[in-house]
């Protein structure tokens, strides 16, 4: 059994507001919102984090299934800037885990997810 299979009882469910700190695992890469950097309709927490927020820098990185990371930020529908949705869902920001981009890219990728695309959990199991 992997270190993903492990997971499940450590699954959790946290309102949006609660999102930010939480530990994630992507399970639909298909959430997964790669070239919303630069648009004028999306305010960012930190233009560092916008720069490295696309797959534009991602360069040889792309986040799969499983990959792992922390929420640094939530957009939210109905929020104020900066923590708005630019649609009807919840959408957040991942500080991705090293350990899957390590050697790929430069700078450590930040990337949008929408919530329905993640677990969340209250820990992760050692690397």
């Amino acid at each position: 059994m992997s270190d993903a299979d492990n997971l499940g009882d450590r699954c959790v469910t946290l309102e949006a507001e609660d999102l930010p700190g939480a530990w994630v695992q992507i399970t639909d890469a298909g959430q997964v919102y790669s070239t919303v950097s630069g648009s004028k309709h999306i305010a960012w927490p930190s233009a560092e984090w916008e720069a490295m927020g696309s797959k534009t820098t991602w360069d040889g990185y792309y986040p799969k299934n499983g990959h792992r990371g922390v929420v640094v930020h939530t957009w939210v529908p109905g929020a104020k800037p900066p923590g708005k949705s630019w649609n009807a869902k919840v959408i957040c920001l991942l500080q991705i885990d090293e350990a899957f981009w390590e050697g790929k890219v430069e700078a450590q990728p930040f990337v949008p997810v929408g919530s329905d695309g993640l677990n969340i959990y209250t820990e992760l199991p050692p690397k």
